[in-house]
């Protein structure tokens, strides 16, 4: 058996402490790439998930925004409308009024008239009731 010298041996280790490093450097090297990999992709399905969410959000905002609007728009119709029905009932009482005050004032004059015509006191009482009324 041939028997190693010293400096071959020391050469055979050192040849191996360098392939054993260049080993673990290049494994860790892999491993690293493989993390650095995987985050990446993680991070981009984040990303993703967060700009659905996102536009999700605003979709959901811009809905409620025009539900909204469509709701004040109808609450403003409405309003407009209950407010024209009472112009219209206002205008029908003031008719109203005024033909009833058309009334009692032709009564008046009626019963001024007969009291000057007769001078009675059946006359001249119902004369005071109907003008009180004015």
């Amino acid at each position: 058996m041939a028997r190693l010298t010293s400096i071959q041996l020391f050469l055979a280790l050192t040849l191996a402490i360098f392939l054993g490093g260049f080993a673990l450097f290049f494994s860790a090297k892999l491993y690293l790439d493989y993390e650095a990999k995987v985050n990446a992709e993680a991070m981009a399905k984040e990303l993703r998930e967060h700009e659905m969410r996102r536009k999700a959000e605003a979709a959901l905002r811009a809905n409620r925004a025009r539900i909204a609007a469509e709701e004040a728009e109808r609450k403003a119709k409405e309003k407009a409308e209950q407010a024209k029905q009472e112009y219209a009932r206002m205008q029908r009482q003031r008719r109203a009024d005024a033909a009833a005050r058309q009334t009692l004032r032709q009564t008046c004059d009626f019963w001024r008239s007969t009291y000057r015509k007769t001078g009675r006191d059946y006359d001249r009482m119902m004369r005071d009731q109907a003008c009180a009324r004015l």
